[in-house]
């Protein structure tokens, strides 16, 4: 059901659903082509659950993941995210301009942006009333490394997704960030 990007559910081309499949990746012959059928492919009854908003984001997540995989974009150190995601929260009032992160509003805007199932559906599940989650942890100083998908939504989220039209830039190319 998954691509060969972890949390991505939804073809980026057909907005299609992505089904397991049953046919090997290695096969005894490298060479052969066995197209897909109802015979080969397991349909997924779960994703048939969701919303069509919910699916939506899934495609619109699952465009934001090609384009990384199709993309040589500038590695950045893990303070630079970071001082990203504060500049917008400073700027959509979450953070106070010294960086201090409200967590209460930012957990409450986060999950009426994003449905449970979705964030379920990509391991991301938050627990509002729990202050140790990786929604509040991708915006502290930290020493962790974060799945690109949590990334990917955290973007999204902020309106800093990544977005087609900027080839061979910096995806904040036109950020305003703010020193210190």
């Amino acid at each position: 059901m998954e691509s060969n990007f972890a949390g991505v559910f939804v073809c980026p081309h057909h907005n299609e659903i992505l089904q397991n499949t049953l046919v090997p990746i290695q096969g005894l012959n490298r060479h052969e082509y066995i197209a897909a059928s109802s015979g080969n492919c397991v349909v997924n009854q779960v994703i048939g659950l969701f919303s069509t908003e919910d699916l939506s984001m899934l495609y619109l997540l699952a465009q934001d993941a090609q384009f990384l995989l199709e993309n040589q974009l500038p590695p950045q150190d893990m303070g630079w995210f970071r001082r990203q995601y504060i500049s917008a929260l400073v700027e959509r009032g979450l953070a106070t301009a010294t960086g201090r992160v409200y967590r209460r509003e930012l957990m409450g805007q986060f999950l009426h942006f994003y449905s449970q199932e979705v964030l379920n559906m990509l391991d991301s599940h938050i627990e509002f009333e729990s202050e140790q989650n990786w929604l509040l942890e991708i915006v502290r100083k930290h020493r962790k490394v974060f799945h690109p998908i949590r990334h990917l939504l955290m973007l999204r989220f902020l309106g800093l997704g990544v977005c087609r039209r900027i080839r061979y830039q910096s995806v904040w190319h036109n950020c305003n960030i703010p020193l210190g």
